[in-house]
């Protein structure tokens, strides 16, 4: 009985989040669509990334591995930025709780548990958000101490990466980038140039970051 009652808490508490998430339109449920088996399977490998893998979709592939390191360099500068690295802890408990409207955001099921899916969020979230503020005004604004170079300048000359990232599916819920750089960076003025250049930065305006109104 007491099981029952936990599941239905837990139930609801998801279902309240994903509504919430849709009313305040920080969620459009399947806004990463998954490539039709017709135009996957007439050159199936157009549709799959060949460096970096965004999300959990191509979590894990073998080939894509090599760019881990690189990722993990991105995050570090991202938090050095504000010495932020004891956000992370804060970050995983955000994206937990928005477990539900993550999930909602994709076509596939993720088979991903709640843990290992907010890991995924937030590891790839702050390897793009360091992408997108690198060579940026809140480059100057926010800077890397001690004269730091930003690892995402080199990775935003590599044409395979950027092709990756424009991928349909290859993809995060723009949504997860917002709250991201709340925790880790966020002021509100710094938010709105944030949001300003997601949507206005021609290399990485990602599909699945388009939000529909």
């Amino acid at each position: 009985m007491e099981e029952e009652t936990n599941r239905q808490e837990r139930w609801m508490q998801t279902t309240n989040e994903l509504l919430g998430a849709v009313r305040k339109e920080t969620c459009q449920p399947y806004s990463i669509p998954v490539v039709p088996d017709e135009l996957r399977k007439s050159n199936e490998t157009a549709y799959m990334p060949k460096v970096v893998s965004i999300g959990p979709l191509y979590k894990g592939k073998k080939e894509l591995l090599p760019m881990e390191e690189i990722k993990w360099r991105c995050l570090t500068s991202l938090l050095s930025r504000t010495f932020g690295q004891d956000t992370i802890a804060t970050c995983l408990d955000t994206v937990i709780k928005s477990d539900a409207a993550v999930r909602a955001s994709y076509v596939d099921k993720i088979a991903l548990n709640r843990y290992d899916l907010a890991t995924t969020m937030v590891f790839d979230g702050c390897f793009l958000l360091e992408l997108i503020i690198c060579e940026s005004k809140l480059d100057s604004e926010i800077p890397i101490p001690f004269n730091g170079i930003s690892p995402g300048i080199e990775v935003k000359k590599m044409e395979c990466v950027i092709s990756d990232l424009m991928l349909p599916d290859n993809q995060i819920p723009i949504f997860i980038l917002e709250k991201l750089f709340e925790k880790v960076l966020g002021s509100s003025n710094q938010m709105r140039e944030f949001t300003s250049l997601m949507l206005h930065t021609p290399t990485l305006k990602w599909d699945g970051w388009v939000r529909l109104k």
